[in-house]
């Protein structure tokens, strides 16, 4: 049950703005070691936490959250039409035409994202898009989720071995 609040936490505030721009550095990895703190508090367990235990906990509070997350920034650009995305192409168009790469290649790249930006526009939804966000969440958020379950063990481990001796 920690685990499922953390992840929805994690979840939730990778989407609001500000906070999403932290969220995976140090939201992710607060949200594992509350996750670990409240399963030490639910259990009466204050025992040192296994290593094991803290990669499983980051691992599974990063997949939840990772869904979560997509799940609702999915759900909110169907509803909106909108999204970051749609509201920074045009900053994207003029990087484009600054970069130092040959014009067929931007040529294609920007077909792609104003496929992209048109399908989300249009009808709420683009599946390339939801591929990439849900691809992009999965890997950030376990890859923090492992980092965030091995620097909360240490924190928990250190509070816990000074209480107990």
């Amino acid at each position: 049950m920690p685990v499922l609040l953390a992840g929805f936490s994690i979840g939730v505030i990778q989407i609001i703005p500000y906070t999403k721009t932290v969220a995976c550095c140090l939201g992710i990895p607060a949200g594992v070691w509350l996750a670990l703190w409240l399963d030490g508090k639910s259990t009466g367990d204050q025992s040192l936490v296994s290593l094991k235990k803290a990669l499983i906990t980051g691992l599974l509070t990063g997949l939840i959250g990772a869904f979560i997350a997509s799940f609702l920034d999915l759900f909110i650009t169907f509803i909106t039409k909108t999204n970051e995305f749609v509201a920074s192409f045009n900053e994207f168009q003029k990087m484009m035409t600054n970069l130092p790469v040959d014009e067929g290649i931007k040529t294609n790249v920007m077909e792609i994202f104003l496929s992209i930006r048109n399908d989300i526009v249009d009808h709420g939804f683009s599946f390339f898009y939801a591929i990439t966000t849900i691809f992009n969440n999965l890997v950030i958020n376990v890859i923090f989720g492992l980092i965030g379950g091995v620097i909360a063990r240490q924190i928990i481990n250190i509070k816990r071995d000074e209480k107990n001796g």
